[in-house]
């Protein structure tokens, strides 16, 4: 499939079943491409309509992962699993169980939790924060 593909041609094309994973990348500040690979039907059904979701940090630091120059007060949270409605439809009953297992808190977070987290290194309150990585997963990472 030489060229480039527009919405209509690529719906069609996943509709055929000729494709069935979409990728979606950028370049970050090294030309390194970053991003997801996403099921086709998902692409359509979700993506086209909400977009994705990409982690910012991957413009401020260089390939040890260490902040360029200029972005020494960057910080990022890593949220853990979220029931967003991106996610609920693959959130059965089961799943939900498994993963609530697994984390010490024994719920999945909501999306104000995380959304409060990203305020808050946006504010002035995290102005003396530099180079932060919070982690915000009901203690998931901390085992």
């Amino acid at each position: 499939m030489p060229g480039r593909l527009d919405l209509p041609s690529l719906t069609q094309l996943i509709r055929k079943g000729e494709v069935d994973t979409v990728l979606t990348v950028f370049p970050d500040g090294f030309a390194r491409l970053m991003g997801k690979r996403i099921v086709g039907r998902h692409f359509l059904d979700s993506v086209v309509e909400e977009g994705v979701h990409a982690c910012i940090y991957l413009f401020t630091v260089d390939m040890e992962m260490e902040p360029l120059p200029g972005f020494t007060l960057t910080s990022w949270e890593h949220p853990g699993i979220v029931d967003t409605p991106l996610q609920s439809p693959y959130l059965n009953d089961a799943l939900r169980k498994e993963f609530e297992t697994g984390i010490p808190i024994g719920r999945i977070a909501q999306p104000r939790e995380i959304a409060s987290v990203a305020l808050f290194l946006a504010s002035d309150d995290a102005s003396y924060m530099t180079g932060a990585e919070l982690v915000v997963d009901g203690g998931f990472t901390a085992g």
